[in-house]
């Protein structure tokens, strides 16, 4: 037998209207054109350094010579650079909130 429960409170109705503060959605704009900005220099960075790699090609040069190197070694020592690089955009990243 289950215990006697209490019936809830009707909750209150839910107003379909935004909020009146203009001021939150101009930030929000605001930081969207940022973001679209941040991505269209991005793209634009991308075709260039694409361009980049297609004129280097096959040339070999002191930054392009890998040798004997073990993939997994290689893999690692990669995923280091990116992961400061990482730690380094989330630091500006703070400083700029």
């Amino acid at each position: 037998m289950e215990p006697d429960r209490q019936a809830a409170p009707p909750s209150p109705p839910i107003d379909p209207a935004p909020p009146s503060d203009g001021g939150a959605l101009a930030r929000l704009r605001e930081r969207v054109e940022a973001a679209v900005q941040e991505i269209l220099r991005l793209r634009q960075e991308n075709t260039r350094l694409a361009e980049r790699v297609a004129e280097i090609g096959d040339a070999s040069g002191p930054g392009l010579q890998l040798g004997d190197r073990d993939p997994a070694e290689l893999r690692a020592s990669i995923q280091g650079f990116i992961d400061a690089v990482d730690a380094a955009l989330a630091a500006e990243l703070d400083k700029s909130r």
